[in-house]
């Protein structure tokens, strides 16, 4: 990560998307009280201060969707992000929905339905709609709400966009020299999963090792592409 964040020589407003449901332990510290606490929001604005630091090409926000979390994780966000200055926003999904806002996917209709697509979405409509970028080039990251995921290998998904070698890359757990958290065998249901979508998208078997969505990086331009379809 840090070898990536070397070869970023040009201004890019990094915009890290954080989807919540049932995150309320996750996003605070570890105590004997919250023994599945893991900082996680604080853990993440720290590597990206650090990225702003050693390379002052990089700004950076944080935008958290709460997706119908019945136990208040947006609340406990916004209150971790005051408590330590953490630049961005809350949303919540709910509300949108109930204003009838334009940057609300197409279709949908309750926050449950989002299962978190509606989230990532509603938040990157969002942050193209309201971020200021000046010159700027614009990278919208989506990761999932815990720590398996290092934030220090968030500059790998950047730094080929800013060069102009991708518009979009995503993170996988799959390849040989990933760094992942699971092992190399799939359950049932997993392999199921995966005969499947290769069966009814074999143009993207070479291409797609990992399926999981909880890391990938789009440039904003293509972003707006995009969405629509």
């Amino acid at each position: 990560g840090k070898e990536a964040l070397g070869q970023i020589h040009q201004p890019v407003h990094v915009t890290l998307l954080q989807p919540v449901y049932r995150e309320v332990e996750r996003m605070q510290q570890r105590t004997p009280a919250n023994p599945h606490g893991e900082n996680t929001l604080v853990t993440k604005n720290r590597a990206l201060q650090d990225f702003g630091s050693l390379n002052p090409n990089i700004s950076y926000d944080v935008i958290v969707i709460d997706d119908g979390c019945p136990n208040g994780s947006g609340q406990v966000a916004k209150r971790i992000m005051d408590l330590y200055g953490i630049p961005g926003t809350v949303l919540f999904l709910e509300d949108a929905l109930a204003e009838h806002s334009v940057l609300v996917p197409p279709g949908l209709i309750r926050s449950k339905d989002s299962v978190k697509g509606g989230a990532v979405n509603h938040g990157i409509r969002w942050s193209l709609e309201n971020t200021q970028l000046g010159a700027r080039s614009h990278v919208i990251i989506d990761n999932d709400a815990d720590l398996s995921i290092h934030p220090w290998q968030i500059p790998l998904l950047v730094e080929p966009i800013v060069n102009g070698r991708a518009s979009m890359v995503a993170g996988s757990r799959r390849e040989e020299a990933s760094v992942r958290y699971i092992g190399p065998k799939r359950d049932k249901r997993g392999s199921l999963f995966i005969n499947v979508w290769q069966a009814l998208l074999p143009d993207l078997v070479d291409v797609v090792s990992d399926t999981n969505r909880g890391f990938e990086a789009f440039d904003a331009r293509s972003a707006h592409a995009i969405l629509p379809h």
